[in-house]
């Protein structure tokens, strides 16, 4: 897959003035059109800004779910054209200074987000980022269902007779349950366990948003640096990262990838069915309060048998919430449908912990 620029590219002033040059569609599966040329030499943040635009990645594919509150699915890169590749180091040059990578192709930026570029990096620059997220399911049971009866264990290990206790599984206020001392183990005991689920989809993709970088930063030279790199300046909350033309993969040092460009058009949408089964009634929680009207917490609990022998006591519970296991998992996940636009398109490569 390569990415063909028309000339008039090249005399928009460098890598962030290529607006409207090109197009890119999809989430997951990219192409370009147009002329071919050479990167632009001059790898600077010149010109006018770009049109306001948006934040995240472009992820949004769908795929199988393991919870019963979604499966959301990702793209993935969709097999992303490798050029210009660098290995940047990273590497201390100084006091809250790293080395990065400075090339013709790849340029030094840090996140902008909604505030001003200041001290060694001038420049602000506008774009829009592809939107992300996913499609998910949310799953009942259609037969069956985990009850309303659950099992407390005491003992140093938890390893005592079980007790059954009855309370509402829908989440509403109860008294029924009495106050109970560490170690404690509570676990469901369902008599008809499902047996059948039913899935509706969840329209869990984000939509593109505004976001900015900061460039044209002051650097200096240091020993401790490679040959294609410069010395930078750190600024607290901004990771460093870089940003090369086009849709490209990201070297694996600066592996959080984001697309941004001067307009994205987001065609993405759900398809209309997924489909759920039967799992254990082992995810249910039930949260104790200190007074009789389930105001005052003390602390969450699982309800999946696991021997809780810490923490926040419940020797003086009055009241509980039991929220119930659906019983359900998501075995399909509802298809990402449609793809993204991005009109000129820059891919950006942060560190992990980083990204716009």
């Amino acid at each position: 897959m390569a990415f063909r620029l028309a000339p008039s590219c090249l005399l928009l002033g460098g890598i962030f003035a290529v607006a409207a040059c090109n197009a890119i569609t999809g989430a997951s599966d990219l192409e370009a059109s147009g002329s071919p040329s050479d990167p632009p030499a001059d790898g600077g943040l010149t010109g006018d800004a770009a049109d306001n635009g948006g934040n995240g990645d472009g992820d949004g594919g769908g795929g199988n779910g393991a919870d019963d509150d979604g499966g959301l699915g990702d793209g993935g890169d969709g097999g992303l054209l490798v050029v210009d590749p660098i290995s940047p180091s990273l590497a201390s040059c100084g006091i809250n200074r790293l080395c990065i990578t400075s090339t013709n192709a790849w340029v030094p930026v840090l996140s902008g987000g909604f505030g001003n570029c200041g001290g060694e990096w001038s420049t602000r620059r506008e774009f829009k980022g592809t939107g992300g997220g996913g499609c998910g399911c949310n799953c009942a049971p259609t037969s069956g269902s985990c009850g309303d009866t659950i099992t407390s264990k005491d003992g140093a290990t938890c390893g005592g007779l079980p007790t059954l206790h009855d309370i509402p599984g829908d989440g509403s206020c109860s008294t029924a349950l009495p106050a109970f001392a560490l170690p404690i183990a509570f676990g469901s005991q369902p008599a008809s366990p499902p047996t059948a689920c039913a899935g509706t989809p969840m329209n869990n993709l984000s939509r593109p948003r505004n976001t900015s970088v900061c460039g044209n930063p002051t650097t200096t030279q240091s020993d401790a640096c490679k040959d294609d790199e410069v010395c930078v300046a750190k600024q607290f909350g901004q990771p460093v990262c870089v940003m090369h033309e086009g849709e490209v993969a990201c070297p694996s040092q600066l592996p959080v990838r984001t697309v941004l460009g001067s307009a994205v058009d987001d065609q993405r949408s759900c398809g209309a069915t997924c489909t759920c089964e039967p799992s254990p009634c082992n995810d249910g929680t039930l949260r104790a309060y200190s007074d009789a009207t389930c105001s005052t917490s003390i602390r969450s609990l699982d309800v999946d048998g696991s021997c809780t022998t810490n923490g926040a006591s419940l020797s003086n519970a009055a009241s509980y919430r039991y929220t119930r296991s659906k019983g359900c998992k998501v075995k399909d996940a509802p298809a990402v449908l449609g793809n993204q636009i991005v009109t000129a398109p820059m891919t950006v490569c942060c560190p992990l912990g980083g990204g716009f």
